[in-house]
C-alpha cells in the first residue's frame, strides 16, 4: 500500500460521489451490452490506497485519485501524483485515474504524464548527488523520523524495510519509462470532454447515470425517484466510510459489491423515509465546506508538505464521519440564535440558510487551530478551550454580522433549546464586532418554552448577561495566547 487514503477523505462528500459516479457509468456500459450482465466479480473499493479502486474478481484494474482543489498548478497535485505512480509500479495490470475539480496546468513546455516523470526524477538525483542520503526524501523514507514530508511518507508505507538503492531503482525505473506505470495514468475524461468536474457538475453527472439505469432496467425515472436514489447511494457511501474508519486497522478492506449498487439502482424509492433527508441536508451542509475551499479569497491550503495540518480539513472529517441525524443535532448547536422546530422534522433541515455555514462558519474552522477544540458527542457539540481560561468554552456560531445584538438576543431567548446548548459557554465567535454583553430585556411577553420545566424568565435571561460575542480574528488571538 503506497499510502492510506483516508486522511483526505470527506465522508461522502466529493471523492465518494466520484466513486458513484465511476461505478454507475461503468454499470451502465455494461447493461448496454448486456441487460442482464453478472456485477458479481465487481467491487468498489474505497480509501485504500488511493481515493478508490475498481476491483474484478479481487484484482485492482483501476486506481483513482480524485483532488478537489482550488489551485491548478501542478505543484499542489504533485504529491498525490507521485503517490498514483508509484501504486501503479506495485499494480502491473492496473490504470490510473486523475479526477480533479479543476484542470492541472503542466510544468511550463512539459505534459502531465511529463511533468509527473520530472517530479520523480528530481527525489532520484536529490538522493544521488547529496552529500548526506540521510538526510533525502529516500534516505528519510528508512528513518522513524517524526512528521517526514509527504514524499517520504508515502515511500515509507510504499517500500517497507526497502534498501534505499532498491527504493531509488524503483524511482528511475519510473521516470524513465522503464517501467510503464506512467503509460497507465491519465486525467478522467468526462462525456462532456472536459478533464475536470465541478462539485455542482458531478451531482448532476450522478444523476444523469442514475437516469439512464432506470430506463434499462424500466424503472420509474421520475424526479423524486432519481433524487431519493441520489440521497441513498450517499448514504451507502456515508455508512461505509464511517464503518470502514472503524475497521481501517484490519487485514481486510472493506469493499462495496457492484450487485448491492444494482439492487439501489433497482429499488423503487418513489415513498422513502426521512432519513434520506438527512442525506440530503448532509451533503448541503458537507458541500459549503468544498465550495469555500473553492473560493482563494477565502481558503489558502497550508503546506501540507510540510508537516502542517489544515484545520478545515480536520474539521470537516470529523463532521463527516458523523451521521447525518447526528450532523444535524451539531448543527442546531452552531444556531444557538435559531428557533428549531420541536418536532424535528428533518424536512426543517432542507430549508436552512447556509450562507451562516459558508461565510461563519467554516471561516471559523479554517482560522482556529483545530488542537483547542473539545468535542463532546454525547452532547452533539463541538467547541473551543484554552488552559489559559479553563472555564471559558468558544462555541463556534452560524451568526452574521446582520444580527444586531437586540435581534441575537431575542433569538436566543426564543430558542427552546438554549439552556442545554449555551450550558458552560461563555463565548460566542461570529462575523461581527465585540458584544461584551447582549441585551437582557428584548421580550416582555414571550412565555418560557415547552420542557424548560422550572426555569424561570429571569434565569433564561442570565444566561444572556454572562454572554459575550467575539470575532473570529479575537477568538483566535485568545485561544493561541
Amino acid at each position: 500500500m503506497a499510502h492510506d487514503a483516508s486522511p483526505s477523505w470527506s465522508g461522502f462528500n466529493y471523492q465518494g460521489k466520484v466513486a458513484i459516479y465511476y461505478a454507475l457509468s461503468i454499470i451502465n456500459d455494461k447493461l448496454n451490452a448486456n441487460i442482464n450482465f453478472d456485477f458479481t466479480p465487481y467491487e468498489l473499493t474505497l480509501e485504500n490506497t488511493e481515493d478508490f479502486e475498481i476491483v474484478i474478481s479481487k484484482k485492482t484494474v483501476s486506481l483513482h485519485q480524485v483532488k478537489a482543489l482550488q489551485e491548478p498548478s501542478f505543484s499542489s497535485y504533485q504529491n498525490a501524483l507521485f503517490g498514483i505512480s508509484i501504486e501503479l509500479y506495485k499494480e502491473k495490470n492496473a490504470k490510473g485515474y486523475i479526477h480533479t475539480w479543476k484542470k492541472i496546468n503542466p510544468n511550463p513546455t512539459k505534459t502531465l504524464i511529463e511533468s509527473i516523470a520530472d517530479d520523480i526524477a528530481n527525489v532520484v538525483t536529490g538522493y544521488r548527488y547529496a552529500a548526506d542520503k540521510t538526510k533525502t526524501i529516500i534516505g528519510n523514507a528508512l528513518s522513524n523520523s517524526k512528521n517526514p514530508k509527504k514524499k517520504t511518507a508515502i515511500l515509507r508505507l510504499a517500500f517497507p524495510n526497502t534498501p534505499a538503492n532498491k527504493i531509488e531503482k524503483a524511482l528511475f525505473d519510473i521516470c524513465t519509462y522503464k517501467d510503464n506505470a506512467l503509460s497507465r495514468l491519465s486525467n478522467f475524461i468526462y462525456p462532456d470532454g472536459l478533464e475536470y468536474c465541478g462539485l455542482e457538475e458531478i451531482n448532476e453527472k450522478i444523476k444523469t447515470e442514475l437516469s439512464k439505469a432506470f430506463l434499462k432496467k424500466s424503472i420509474t425515472n421520475s424526479t423524486k425517484q432519481i433524487t431519493n436514489a441520489f440521497n441513498y447511494f450517499l448514504g451507502t457511501i456515508d455508512r461505509h466510510i464511517t464503518k470502514r474508519h472503524l475497521t481501517k486497522k484490519q487485514d481486510e478492506i472493506l469493499s462495496i459489491p457492484f450487485s448491492k449498487l444494482l439492487e439501489t439502482i433497482e429499488y423503487d424509492f418513489e415513498d422513502i423515509s426521512t432519513q434520506y433527508l438527512a442525506f440530503q441536508f448532509k451533503n448541503q451542509f458537507l458541500e459549503k465546506f468544498d465550495e469555500f475551499m473553492s473560493y482563494p479569497e477565502l481558503y489558502k491550503q497550508p503546506l501540507l508538505d510540510e508537516g502542517l495540518d489544515c484545520n478545515l480539513c480536520s474539521i470537516r472529517s470529523l463532521l463527516s464521519l458523523l451521521p447525518p441525524e447526528t450532523l444535524w443535532e451539531y448543527y442546531k448547536g452552531f444556531c444557538p440564535h435559531q428557533r428549531f422546530d420541536s418536532s424535528n422534522n428533518l424536512t426543517t433541515a432542507l430549508n436552512v440558510n447556509m450562507d451562516g455555514v459558508l461565510f461563519v462558519l467554516i471561516k471559523i474552522f479554517h482560522e482556529i487551530d483545530y488542537s483547542k477544540t473539545i468535542h463532546n458527542s454525547s452532547r452533539s457539540r463541538l467547541i473551543y478551550k484554552t488552559p489559559l481560561r479553563p472555564r471559558d468554552q468558544y462555541l463556534p456560531t452560524t451568526i452574521n454580522n446582520d444580527y444586531f445584538p437586540a435581534k441575537i438576543a431575542r433569538g436566543i431567548l426564543d430558542n427552546p433549546c438554549m439552556i442545554e446548548t449555551l450550558f458552560e459557554v461563555s463565548t460566542l465567535i461570529y462575523d461581527g464586532k465585540l458584544i461584551e454583553k447582549l441585551p437582557s430585556q428584548t421580550i416582555t411577553h414571550v412565555t418560557a418554552p415547552v420542557a424548560v420545566g422550572a426555569d424561570t424568565r429571569e434565569r433564561r435571561e442570565e444566561i444572556l448577561s454572562n454572554l459575550r460575542l467575539i470575532p473570529t480574528s479575537q477568538a483566535k488571538d485568545e485561544l493561541n495566547a
